[in-house]
């Protein structure tokens, strides 16, 4: 292997084009100053963050900025606690043999769904 590193540049281009392909997209300079003032706050480039949105709706995914993901993160939590407390009012209903109110249990939950739901949906608005 007595390639000199200008050989091996040429052939790493050659065979990286072989495999990827550059995409070209122009954008007027409001929709630029949208996408810079989001990369700064997700602290990255605006060509990366582009890309992201674009692999997330193909995937069918919604790109969450890093502020977001975190309380929604934390809500998680939340509702990972609350179906706790649910299964220990059923197993203790069980146990009593008399049923606790499960349809006022299953609206809460619906309404923390609905809860969560706007609250995306606000938080998600340009």
């Amino acid at each position: 292997m007595d390639e000199t590193q200008s050989d091996y540049q040429k052939n790493y281009r050659k065979q990286y084009a072989k495999s990827h392909r550059r995409i070209s997209i122009s954008v007027s300079n409001d929709e630029y100053k949208a996408f810079s003032h989001l990369a700064n706050k997700e602290k990255t480039k605006v060509t990366t963050l582009i890309k992201d949105f674009a692999f997330a709706g193909l995937s069918g995914n919604l790109a969450v900025p890093k502020d977001l993901k975190k309380e929604l993160q934390e809500l998680k939590f939340l509702i990972r606690n609350i179906a706790n407390n649910v299964n220990q009012a059923a197993h203790y209903s069980h146990t009593i043999r008399a049923l606790a109110d499960e349809n006022g249990l299953l609206n809460q939950i619906k309404q923390l769904e609905e809860t969560v739901q706007d609250f995306v949906q606000e938080k998600m608005k340009p």
